[in-house]
């Protein structure tokens, strides 16, 4: 009898390990199956992600065409055609202005894109003489040409001498940005 009690507690303790092996064995195949059901999920949430951004960008490049065309139009103004310009605008307020020179100039924090590699800076020395009102009223015009430009100096005295007490004299820096070859 104690030798049937020893094989029956033998092999009940057999039975209780095979068991909780196979116990682990199932938690570990559970937790498996869980964690690639969650990687899955998360590369599917990630691949949706990037076509809704791929989608918005194209979006994006669609509407921004008309923009893209107008900013290149702006673009296209030669240095001839801009101080033409300045004279214009500087007569219609009343000056007599005159663009004395124009320089290529460096166009710096320009990014690396093929569309920004074709833009070159021409800095024009503008001279404008006139009355004080008309010289500010020719500024305000030289700030809203109808190209890409800045205003990066004014210098501004009062002409000495004669019964012209108010006559004035500016000297403006205007920067322009174009796509065209820089040549004066």
């Amino acid at each position: 009898m104690k030798r049937t009690f020893m094989l029956v507690a033998v092999g009940t303790l057999l039975l209780a390990l095979s068991l909780w092996a196979a116990y682990g064995y199932l938690v570990l195949e559970a937790t498996d199956a869980r964690t690639l059901y969650t990687a899955e999920k998360l590369d599917a949430s990630q691949k949706e992600e990037r076509a809704r951004a791929t989608q918005r960008l194209h979006a994006l490049v669609r509407d921004s065409e008309s923009e893209r065309a107008v900013l290149e139009e702006l673009a296209r103004t030669d240095a001839l055609t801009a101080a033409e310009a300045i004279e214009a605008a500087g007569k219609a307020a009343g000056t007599r202005t005159v663009v004395r020179g124009a320089t290529a100039s460096a166009l710096g924090g320009v990014s690396k894109s093929p569309i920004a590699k074709d833009l070159r800076a021409v800095e024009m020395l503008v001279d404008s003489e006139g009355r004080l009102q008309s010289i500010l009223n020719a500024i305000k015009l030289f700030e809203a040409l109808p190209f890409l430009s800045s205003i990066r100096s004014i210098e501004m005295d009062q002409a000495s001498g004669g019964n012209q007490s108010d006559l004035w004299r500016a000297v403006i820096r205007i920067r322009i940005i174009t796509t065209s070859a820089v040549g004066i």
